[in-house]
């Protein structure tokens, strides 16, 4: 094949180098030249992902250790979280910028007032305000969490057993309605 090849190189050139001027034959090989345009297009692809958008979530828990955790696995999910320690606090907060907040997560058993107490404030305000209820979800580590009366007195959208794994966090917060998608790391 190298030699089919060098035949219509001209003479005196093996290949390796361009031709010399005085090597060119103008007869040897028409030359087309070919002008091309390009013609760049772009587009934009909207891509849906699991993904929830970050939300704004009211935590109120008097222990510091758990305030931190609440903050990782928010974090984790993407979302905005401010920590208060006590049921009072919780209150104060929410009310200063309703429209703020998503969800709240309140323990019930705090110092200065109770997550009960907070929760019955919270929804006497939004009722007195005309405001759409926040979601409120309870987090919990005892047998209350089995006390539905007691949920549907103070209109809690769910109740959170703590300590609790990520997977069943994210489902407890989408139930309560405060929307949350799990984390690529923690699907199995």
């Amino acid at each position: 094949m190298a030699s089919s090849i060098n035949t219509l190189l001209p003479e005196g050139n093996d290949g390796t180098s361009p031709p010399r001027a005085e090597q060119h034959d103008s007869s040897a090989l028409p030359i087309k030249t070919t002008t091309t345009t390009t013609t760049t297009t772009t587009t934009t692809t909207t891509t849906m992902t699991t993904e929830s958008p970050p939300i704004k979530v009211l935590v109120a828990h008097d222990n510091k250790v758990n305030q931190k955790i609440f903050s990782r696995y928010f974090k984790l999910l993407g979302h905005d979280v401010e920590i208060v320690s006590d049921g009072k606090e919780a209150f104060e907060t929410y009310k200063k910028n309703p429209e703020r907040y998503q969800g709240i997560l309140m323990k019930t058993a705090m110092p200065v007032m109770n997550g009960m107490e907070s929760t019955r404030l919270i929804r006497e305000f939004e009722r007195e305000k005309n405001l759409e209820p926040c979601s409120i979800v309870w987090t919990v580590a005892c047998v209350l969490s089995t006390r539905k009366d007691l949920v549907q007195k103070y209109a809690v959208n769910d109740t959170l057993r703590w300590p609790a794994k990520m997977g069943e966090f994210v489902r407890i917060l989408n139930g309560a309605g405060i929307p949350t998608a799990l984390p690529e790391a923690y699907k199995p």
